[in-house]
């Protein structure tokens, strides 16, 4: 699982690199992401996708939120919509559901 995470940190780092105008991305999930999320407890229902909301906080930090939702959904947005997804599921010490 380890391997796994690591290649899609190098895959996220290779889109900032490749894109320096962007400071954040949308994507799926990656299944390493998901065998990780099911082993820490995550609750995300049985066939929904799992999707990744990344931020280039600097060159080589980013963090990450995940979402899912129940059919599949755009990943190639603006980084403007980007953002907002990342804001609007980054934790903020509250439990909130909301769907994307």
């Amino acid at each position: 699982m380890v391997d796994g995470l690591d290649c899609v940190s190098q895959s996220d780092r290779l889109f900032f690199e490749l894109h320096p105008e962007r400071k954040y991305r949308i994507r799926y999930a990656d299944q390493a992401e998901i065998e990780f999320l099911k082993a820490t407890g995550d609750p995300t229902p049985t066939g929904w996708w799992v999707y990744a909301a990344v931020c280039n906080v600097a060159p080589g930090v980013r963090t990450k939120v995940f979402l899912a939702a129940p059919e599949v959904r755009e990943t190639n947005v603006s980084d403007d919509m980007a953002r907002a997804v990342f804001e609007a599921y980054k934790p903020t010490g509250r439990t909130r559901e909301r769907s994307l």
